[in-house]
């Protein structure tokens, strides 16, 4: 996904993460055009329909990720802060499979100055901001499948931690929630899955 500030004169990427929380806050569904088209893509691509959990997690996962990879970009490209309710934090997604393609950011709060950021990790200041906001987009996201709150909450840690491992080139992490991947025909469980475990 291709992460960055936004110009000043470019316009905003169709989905805005702040609307996202505040209309799910409201008790509206904002994503359901989004997790229909993940079922047309699946439908297209592998000729079956799956189990509306699996469109559910996967939406809730890529609407996370994309506020993770904006804190990270902001802690280690920009030395700030972003919040992803008030940054202005924007994103397209793929036209038939519908992953997040990128995300633009208008707004960072500035990390503390040199003399006061003595100890100051901005990855984790980020984590704890993009938390507190992920925690209640996911707590609101009632998708009309029964995901669970420790699922839900568990992908926001899991979200981050993937995040952070694919920018530093490692493996994907263990898991503590699942994206029901393995519900397509022929796929599996990804390699840092709960399920995995629990099979042992």
């Amino acid at each position: 996904m291709d992460v960055r500030p936004a110009h000043e004169n470019e316009a905003d990427l169709p989905w805005s993460w702040a609307h996202l929380l505040q209309a799910q806050l409201l008790g509206e569904d904002p994503t359901s055009g989004w997790r229909a088209l993940v079922v047309a893509g699946v439908r297209a691509g592998r000729g079956v329909d799956v189990s509306p959990a699996m469109p559910a997690a996967f939406v809730l996962q890529w609407s996370l990720e994309v506020a993770a990879e904006a804190g990270l970009y902001a802690a280690w490209q920009l030395r700030g802060i972003h919040d992803p309710v008030d940054s202005g934090l924007t994103f397209a997604v793929h036209p038939t499979q519908g992953y997040p393609t990128g995300a633009r950011f208008r707004a960072l709060s500035p990390a503390p100055p040199p003399a006061a950021a003595d100890g100051v990790d901005l990855v984790s200041a980020n984590l704890d901001t993009y938390r507190r906001a992920a925690v209640e987009l996911a707590a609101s996201y009632h998708p009309g499948v029964n995901l669970g709150r420790q699922q839900r909450t568990e992908m926001v840690a899991d979200v981050w931690d993937a995040a952070v491992a694919r920018r530093q080139g490692q493996p994907p992490p263990a898991r503590r929630s699942c994206c029901y991947i393995y519900v397509l025909p022929g796929a599996h469980e990804c390699a840092g899955c709960p399920r995995r475990g629990a099979a042992r």
